[in-house]
């Protein structure tokens, strides 16, 4: 019998929303079916949401995740509206994208060294320790893409940014994938 069942199903439900999200992100790119990306998107964070919820059943700090995942929606409304407004809007765009991104790696931070200490305390430090160095390589994009933010506003910097970002974003997929195999390790581990 798992210590953690609730964690476990938790994360298998994060892993699922990761999952959608992806796919979510390909819809969107496709030609007329932008508003299906977008519907699968929504199902994706309430999925998120309902995940980490049950998590928080076996470890309190999931619920932190679970306020910053809100919060990180309001931000994106906010920014949905806020690209409307000429010029002002796109400074406020790479702003919030810039006060998102840190958010979001919050969330990551507080779901990999919660589930952390859960795996240690179930014997699965190799797993714990794999997630901390995940946990690095998030840092590190999230640098890189929040600086290629804002050098972005500045025209003569708009190639070097470009390919800087492009970088950033291939080592970003690896690093979802890798958040994807620690997710779904992790609620093996804990008794998924």
């Amino acid at each position: 019998m798992s210590q953690y069942p609730n964690a476990a199903a938790g994360l298998q439900k994060v892993f699922a929303s990761k999952m959608l999200m992806i796919i979510a992100e390909v819809l969107s790119a496709m030609p007329h079916f932008g508003f299906i990306g977008n519907i699968v998107v929504l199902a994706g964070f309430v999925l998120y949401l309902m995940g980490l919820k049950k998590a928080g059943e076996d470890a309190e700090s999931y619920n932190k995740a679970v306020t910053l995942v809100i919060v990180n929606i309001v931000i994106a409304i906010v920014e949905a509206v806020v690209a409307f407004t000429p010029f002002v809007g796109n400074i406020l765009v790479k702003l919030l994208y810039a006060v998102s991104s840190i958010i979001n790696l919050m969330i990551i931070n507080t779901v990999i060294t919660t589930t952390g200490g859960l795996l240690n305390n179930v014997g699965a430090a190799d797993i714990a320790a794999n997630g901390l160095n995940l946990y690095k390589f998030y840092v590190v994009c999230t640098i890189i893409n929040v600086i290629c933010s804002v050098l972005g506003l500045i025209l003569l910097l708009k190639n070097i940014v470009g390919i800087l970002s492009f970088v950033a974003s291939i080592v970003m997929i690896v690093t979802w994938i890798r958040y994807l195999i620690f997710l779904n390790k992790s609620a093996s581990a804990l008794g998924a």
